[in-house]
């Protein structure tokens, strides 16, 4: 017995020394900013390190393991459609280095996903990837709490892209505070380059969950740290969510307790505002967001709405070119009718950037986990339809299927443990 709790031993070891690893690359590109509030000279080259090494390790297998076939054809996919585009766009306004840097991220998707499948496991990842935002949130609300009582400053700024201003509070960044003499208002991103990519990360963990071996207490957690955002679209998600998994026969009084709860919150915060500069500030960016404006004025719905401006420019790029788009580099690209016009954040943007070509191609790992759920599965699944509504509503704010390795991996997630779903019916 003392024999085999040496191997187990060893192999727990192993695995976490693999999480750390994998989780110290993925770390290095987006959604993280690490490498702009620490910088990291050549981080691309660290990068190319890591993968140097899973190639080597993937190497010397004598069979490699491929989770999927599919999720491997749909990478492989990519790249020549990366290619294509990029060939395409340059008879059209010169090299597109956007679709040539798509080409050489799904390059290292590809080695990360086939090592991660022979040394590790993308269910363990995805566990991992649950924790992990379990962690950033609780010290994210640390970091909350703290700045309400004007208990910590931030030790340094630092530059993100656009040319907004980071804040490095070391248990967590933040692009957005409000200071209140000694007091101040932190949105939490965590390590993320602002509070709603946090929060988008954290409702993927959120599904993740819910999907997989689902855990009440893992819920609540990155509930409450998705709270500490501030974030408007977290809100709304998360109204829906329990509109989706909770309102019915079953689970009724849990969602009548969120409602009430939601109830009793808001009204705290509408009458403590007049007393806590604090509070009148969560009140400003939470329920006055969701205040109705003047759309003839302001092409706003509601107060908190900055994506109405956005689909119209994004709806008018599409329409000038439909098939193709304006290209990943039309904004930095003077030839551009487009140069240095903002066409992301809305529904419409990867078909203004990309057209209906290049759309099919970034969704097409969505479009094989629809597949999953819609026609393999034998049965009706709520929280797997569900899942995909609260996907799709997300996409309203942030049609991403990128974002780095994490912003790709999420949807590998999502695709391997609901093929363990349905394995279990």
């Amino acid at each position: 017995m003392s024999g085999l709790k040496v191997i187990s031993l060893k192999y727990r070891v192993r695995k976490i020394w693999k999480l750390i690893f994998i989780w110290s690359m993925f770390s290095l590109t987006v959604p993280f900013v690490f490498n702009f509030a620490i910088p990291i000279n050549n981080y691309k080259l660290l990068i190319g390190i890591f993968l140097l090494f899973m190639f080597l390790a993937l190497f010397k297998k004598n069979k490699i393991i491929i989770s999927d076939f599919n999720i491997l054809a749909i990478i492989i996919v990519q790249i020549f459609g990366f290619i294509f585009l990029a060939i395409i766009h340059n008879f059209k306004l010169g090299i597109e280095y956007g679709y040539l840097n798509l080409v050489i991220q799904n390059v290292g998707i590809l080695i990360a996903y086939l090592y991660i499948s022979n040394y590790l496991n993308i269910e363990i990842l995805s566990d991992s990837f649950i924790n992990i935002m379990i962690f950033l949130g609780i010290i994210g609300i640390v970091v909350f709490l703290l700045g309400l009582f004007g208990m910590i400053r931030p030790i340094n700024t630092f530059e993100l892209s656009n040319n907004r201003t980071g804040y490095n509070f070391i248990l967590s960044f933040s692009n957005a505070i409000t200071n209140y003499g000694k007091f101040m208002l932190i949105r939490i991103a965590s390590f993320f380059d602002e509070p709603g990519t946090f929060a988008y990360y954290l409702t993927f963990a959120l599904l993740l969950n819910k999907i997989n071996d689902f855990s009440s207490k893992k819920e609540k957690l990155l509930i409450l740290a998705g709270l500490s955002t501030l974030s408007l679209a977290f809100y709304i998600t998360i109204f829906f969510y329990y509109l989706l998994f909770y309102f019915n026969n079953r689970n009724f009084k849990k969602f009548l307790l969120f409602v009430s709860i939601l109830v009793i919150c808001i009204l705290l915060i509408i009458s403590l505002s007049n007393f806590f500069p604090q509070i009148e500030s969560i009140k400003n960016k939470t329920v006055d967001r969701l205040k109705f404006s003047n759309y003839n004025s302001d092409m706003k719905i509601i107060q908190g709405d900055n994506r109405t401006r956005l689909f119209i420019k994004s709806f008018g790029a599409f329409l000038d070119s439909p098939l193709i788009g304006q290209g990943v580099d039309h904004k930095s690209n003077p030839k551009s009718e487009y140069y240095d016009v903002h066409l992301g954040a809305n529904l419409f943007s990867p078909l203004a950037k990309h057209g209906i070509i290049g759309t099919i191609i970034f969704f097409l790992l969505f479009f094989y986990w629809t597949v999953l759920i819609f026609l393999k599965n034998k049965k009706i699944d709520v929280i797997l339809i569900s899942s995909w509504l609260i996907v799709v509503l997300n996409f309203f704010q942030r049609p991403i299927i990128r974002g780095g390795f994490l912003g790709y991996f999420i949807f590998i997630f999502l695709v391997e443990i609901t093929k363990k779903r349905l394995r279990n019916y």
